[in-house]
Order: C-alpha cells, then structure tokens, then sequence
C-alpha cells in the first residue's frame, strides 16, 4: 500500500512525500524479512520498493552539480530490485548492461 501511494506522489510531482512513504515501506520489509527471510510477499515488495526508488530520479529536478550522485543512487536501487527479482526466480530486466 506504501508503495502505491508513493507511486501516486511521484506522478503528482511531490517527489519527497514519494520518499518518506517509499523508506517506511522499505523499513517495513527489510523488518519482516530478518524475521522471515524468505517471504516471497515481502521480497516482492522490497523489489517494487527498490524499483520505484530507482525511477525517482526521473521524477524530480535534480540540482545543478548532483545530477551524476543522483543517478548513481538510482542505478544502486534498480541494481538491488533486480537481485531481489533475480532471487525470487522473475525474469524482470531493470537495467541494460550496454
């Protein structure tokens, strides 16, 4: 649920209420999974958390100089939902090795 209303604030362009809901939803997760590590319905929200983490950058106005850490942070959070859905078995391609 988290995870779709940051989804909502994305496009609505309030980028940081996106990620206040988009930490509490990866601090739920990451909570449930170090007691149950291998709940699948918590890895897939972990995943979709780390992808729209990743798509962030795309939605704000990145300040002049930071464009690059920007994309760095976004690049490291579509790499971690990628392992995740590699773990779970999904063959989700997040990012494009050129």
């Amino acid at each position: 649920m988290l995870n779709d209303q940051a989804a909502v604030y994305m496009r609505l362009g309030d980028p940081v209420r996106a990620t206040y809901l988009l930490s509490q939803a990866r601090e739920r997760s990451e909570s449930h999974l170090r007691h149950q590590p291998q709940d699948r319905t918590a890895l897939e929200a972990l995943a979709e958390t780390e992808h729209l983490l990743a798509r962030l950058p795309l939605h704000v106005q990145m300040h002049p100089g930071r464009d690059t850490e920007t994309s760095v942070h976004g690049l490291e959070h579509a790499r971690a939902a990628e392992q995740i859905y590699q773990r779970l078995g999904q063959q989700k391609v997040i990012i494009k090795k050129i």
